[in-house]
């Protein structure tokens, strides 16, 4: 039996293709809108503070989650404009960086400990 190729697929299955390609926008779209949703409900809670608008926005377009940047908003929510938190490292660089949900509750709360030490 010959190895099944994308090409082989598209030549013979052009719909399944299709089909797969769609479903596979669909779920990227919808993962895309909940992340930046997730962002910007911060901004929502504090429209006048620049400092965690501009968190917000760097968060967006570098494509990072709320998790991710969790120590950020909270120093900036805190209204610590000066502070600058300290480097946090996301916990699966294996795997270019990114953070898997059975993880993200983790990194919350590690940033909200963070948080609170830059605050004391």
């Amino acid at each position: 039996m010959d190895a099944l190729t994308i090409d082989t697929l598209k030549a013979e299955h052009p719909d399944l293709v299709k089909a797969i390609a769609s479903e596979g926008e669909t779920t990227g779209i919808a993962k895309e809108r909940a992340r930046v949703s997730a962002l910007r409900k911060w901004v929502d809670a504090d429209p006048q503070n620049a400092k965690l608008g501009a968190i917000v926005r760097e968060a967006e377009t570098k494509g990072q989650t709320e998790a991710e940047v969790m120590p950020q908003i909270l120093v900036a929510m805190r209204g610590a404009a000066e502070e600058t938190p300290p480097a946090v490292g996301t916990l699966h660089a294996e795997n270019g960086g990114a953070v898997k949900p059975e993880d993200e509750d983790k990194l919350v709360a590690d940033a909200i400990a963070t948080a609170k030490t830059i605050k004391a």
